[in-house]
């Protein structure tokens, strides 16, 4: 169902609706993912089955198996700089555009985790905003938080003065707009039943608040918000996947460069994001510095906003050429993916490609001049291809399928093959006492049975 709201004297879609209308996205690129999370998704019945005639000493080992199958949630964290267009390629890769504000302001610092199909959902809850508690803004006000910390540490107390000296101002602003409301709001959180564009804008800040019209909500949540978890459930996406969207980071307010870096440890898959106008600056290469100093983390580089070259073809070999001997230096030459494309044409090719404006109409015809793009359709699909969005669903299902997708499914293997050879071990057991005359003859008493199955399970 497609439910409407008024905001602002604009029309709002619900943006949370599991039946709203999609463009098709048959090749979407999810396929990968697809092929791990669909023999988990079949084995939950069977195993239900099986635990209601196994044997009653088998039932907590069995219980395991769907409940480590529903625990499967790999995350994705997508990393850059402000401007970057990090919130307008989610926007992309969820196939909704608009959802989340691509014109934050510089107090934002929420990690927004966008669950698609869940098996961790709250009940009635599709939007969940939680708020720093009591300890954790005492702690950033005291020493600047993590990254405060760090500074610290390394001698940078200038710096770690600073960082303090901007969540104080922070403390004192937000203190000052709640009241007596303040400390009640620290620890807890908001639920929603949907997801709708007016909350986000209240939870995620968008735009400076001294421009604000009086009595507007927008952003009025944001200071206090630690994290926004939205949950989508759509047929075209996969099941079992987070991707996060982070603050940004390389602008003056580093609280946002310590919330992003507190994101990546948590994180399976990187997506760095990077501006095609400024590929590789120092911020870059010091975020791909941490992130590859991090064990089996597996990165990629996507290179945003190519609708904003004169050239789009001929300058992409140019870019891949300078960040590929950046990497050299680093010495991961050869070893993070580079990817291109535009979060912009995604967006419009999933929306309204008739309101793309002039320039990057002209760099999308340069780049496929065959193509009609008078047609609306082929403008759509021209658009959404040259996004590159489905290349990147395609790199990052890949590392997830051959990562903790490979292994939960050989884990949950083994588990299943494990709990039958307990069962077989404990079958044969009563077999064998019951050939010799044993006066057991229903089978072993519940004290052996036990450690013989610890036994096996050793």
């Amino acid at each position: 169902h497609t439910s409407r709201r008024p905001t602002g004297g604009a029309t709002q879609r619900t943006a949370g609706n599991a039946d709203r209308a999609a463009p098709s996205r048959s090749k979407d690129g999810f396929e990968d993912l697809r092929a791990v999370s669909s023999p988990l998704d079949e084995l939950e019945a069977p195993v239900g089955e099986w635990a209601q005639t196994a044997h009653s000493f088998l039932d907590e080992p069995i219980e395991r198996v769907p409940e480590k199958i529903r625990a499967f949630e790999p995350s994705v964290s997508v990393i850059g700089q402000v401007k970057a267009g990090k919130s307008t390629l989610l926007n992309a890769m969820i196939g909704r555009p608009g959802l989340l504000p691509s014109d934050v302001n510089p107090w934002t610092s929420v990690i927004t985790a966008v669950h698609l199909h869940s098996h961790h959902r709250p009940y009635n809850t599709r939007a969940l905003f939680r708020f720093f508690d009591a300890e954790e803004w005492d702690r950033l006000v005291a020493t600047g938080g993590r990254l405060g910390e760090m500074a610290s540490r390394a001698g940078f107390e200038a710096e770690a003065d600073e960082i303090r000296a901007q969540v104080t101002e922070m403390r004192m602003t937000t203190e000052s707009r709640f009241g007596d409301t303040f400390e009640s709001l620290l620890g807890n959180s908001h639920a929603f039943p949907e997801v709708e564009k007016e909350l986000i804008d209240r939870y995620i800040c968008y735009g400076d608040p001294d421009d604000l019209e009086e009595g507007s909500t927008e952003g009025v949540y944001a200071d206090i918000t630690k994290l926004a978890d939205l949950y989508i459930d759509l047929p075209e996406l996969p099941r079992g996947l987070c991707i996060r969207d982070t603050p940004g980071v390389n602008d003056t307010f580093m609280m946002r460069e310590q919330i992003t870096l507190n994101a990546i440890s948590d994180s399976r898959v990187c997506v760095v994001v990077l501006s095609a106008h400024q590929a590789l600056s120092t911020m870059d290469v010091a975020i791909l510095r941490i992130i590859c100093a991090v064990e089996a983390r597996e990165v990629l580089i996507f290179v945003n906003r190519i609708d904003e070259l004169a050239d789009p073809a001929g300058e992409q070999d140019k870019l891949r050429a300078s960040i590929d001997k950046t990497l050299t230096r680093l010495g991961l030459g050869g070893q993070i993916e580079i990817l291109f494309g535009s979060g912009y044409w995604a967006n419009h090719a999933m929306g309204a490609a008739g309101t793309m404006i002039p320039r990057s109409r002209a760099a999308l015809a340069r780049l496929n001049p065959e193509a009609d793009l008078d047609d609306p359709e082929t403008m759509r699909s021209t658009a959404l291809e040259a996004s590159g969005i489905h290349a990147l669903h395609r790199a990052i299902s890949k590392r997830v399928a051959e990562g903790p997708g490979a292994a939960i499914l050989k884990d949950v293997q083994a588990e299943i093959a494990a709990i039958v050879e307990m069962g077989e071990t404990v079958k044969a057991a009563a077999g064998d006492r019951r050939d010799n005359g044993s006066s057991a003859s229903v089978g072993l008493g519940a004290d052996e049975a036990r450690t013989r199955v610890d036994a096996v399970r050793d």
